[in-house]
């Protein structure tokens, strides 16, 4: 939380400071859920503890050698962003 205070110095008078802080954790945590959920609803039963892991496995038969690339990029994007 490095441009927090740096944010508080340049906010206007009336916002408050809980509010903007409490309401983008909620925000965050929510799409995060989100996510999960639809990866959830989206794979069959995995029965690893890493669902990243599973994703990175799977060969449907639909799947080209570069759908598979791009989904692991996303995967590891997915990791490093969160």
């Amino acid at each position: 939380m490095i441009t927090v205070p740096s944010w508080v110095n340049a906010k206007v008078g009336n916002v408050s400071v809980n509010a903007a802080i409490w309401s983008s954790t909620a925000t965050g945590f929510l799409m995060k859920l989100g996510v999960g959920l639809l990866a959830a609803l989206t794979y069959p039963p995995i029965f690893e503890a890493n669902i990243l892991n599973e994703m990175n496995q799977i060969h449907h038969p639909s799947q080209t050698p570069s759908i598979r690339t791009i989904n692991r990029v996303f995967i590891y994007l997915f990791n490093l962003g969160t």
